[in-house]
């Protein structure tokens, strides 16, 4: 949930700065910023977290090349924080909405059964 929490103040602080800037910008940023604001709004409900979490990835790679295309990697600030957003919306998506959302709400719980292994407790893997 902290997880969650954290990209979509993230998403929804850079997607309304985009949006409502005063500096004219590229219909590109402006969509960019728009999927960033509503994969933002998505992710903190929780609602489809998977696509959102793809869709906030796309957003945030297309908002770093749109910024700085030629010294992306001369300013080290700027990659960590995409590095750390790359990483952060990758293990989202892998991890899935938790219990605190809507995905749980609408679609239930996911358990994972592990089988037991034999009654023998042999530990020799299996060809």
């Amino acid at each position: 949930m902290l997880l969650r929490i954290s990209l979509s103040a993230y998403g929804l602080a850079t997607g309304l700065t985009v949006l409502f800037s005063p500096v004219p910008q590229a219909i590109s940023t402006h969509a960019a910023g728009v999927v960033d604001f509503l994969s933002a709004a998505l992710l903190l409900a929780g609602f489809l977290t998977p696509i959102a979490g793809v869709l906030f990835l796309l957003a945030t790679i297309l908002e770093s090349i749109q910024n700085s295309p030629i010294d992306f990697f001369a300013n080290l600030n700027q990659v960590s924080v995409f590095v750390v957003l790359l990483l952060a919306s990758a293990s989202l998506v892998l991890l899935g909405p938790g219990l605190f959302s809507l995905d749980a709400r609408l679609f239930g719980r996911r358990e994972i059964i592990i089988p037991q292994r034999g009654k023998t407790g042999s530990s020799s893997p299996r060809n």
